[in-house]
């Protein structure tokens, strides 16, 4: 049986509202899902580190040889493509949601206060698993900058985006930028938010439906 994995968003985590939907969409066919837990315990998150996320998921796909697939949402849409990229032989198929495409330059939404976080060495965030406010040390910034030219050179398999016209967190320019030089991907665009959470049952019935043509 072929393994999905399941790449949830910043501050959020494997029983997240999406990474739930895909799980019960997944559940009668030939597919396994595995929402990969980025950050399981509050102190991961504190000193999460986007190399140490990659390093991780390296590990995990190369002793997992059943792995075909890959599932990402907004920053895990970012860090999908990375694995995607880096194992062009493994991963088959590729699914994105509001993808994150200008992740490391994530930091620059905090523009305003980047010099107290570096001061202090931490900024508190919301994190939507845990409910409540999380410390996100500095060091997640200068881990960051290091895939600022990371190049999707060998990203040639089929991926299908699904991404908000009305997305205010990640701007569906990137995505549409991004597809626009890419023959084998497909943009789908929304009439939703970075959420997508009213699009789920097209979103989930259209993802089993990519993975059944690409996983035979």
């Amino acid at each position: 049986m072929s393994l999905i994995l399941y790449l949830h968003g910043f501050a959020s985590g494997p029983q997240s509202f999406k990474a739930k939907k895909f799980e019960m969409a997944f559940k009668n066919t030939k597919f396994a899902l595995y929402k990969f837990p980025m950050t399981p315990r509050p102190e991961d998150f504190q000193k999460m580190l986007v190399s140490r996320i990659i390093q991780r998921l390296k590990n995990f796909i190369e002793a997992n040889d059943d792995v075909k697939g890959v599932i990402g949402s907004s920053m895990g849409g970012y860090l999908a493509s990375v694995i995607a990229n880096e194992y062009p032989e493994k991963i088959n198929a590729v699914v994105l949601l509001a993808p994150a495409f200008s992740f490391p330059w994530f930091y620059e939404q905090y523009h305003d206060i980047l010099a107290e976080w570096k001061e202090k060495g931490y900024i508190m965030v919301d994190h939507y698993t845990f409910l409540r406010k999380l410390p996100l040390h500095w060091q997640f910034v200068e881990d960051l900058k290091q895939y600022q030219d990371y190049h999707f050179d060998r990203l040639t398999q089929p991926i299908l985006i699904f991404h908000g016209k009305n997305d205010e967190t990640v701007p569906i320019e990137t995505s549409r930028k991004f597809a626009a030089s890419r023959k084998n991907v497909t943009l789908i665009e929304l009439d939703d938010d970075h959420l997508l959470h009213k699009s789920m049952p097209f979103i989930l019935k259209e993802s089993v439906k990519f993975f059944e043509k690409n996983l035979s």
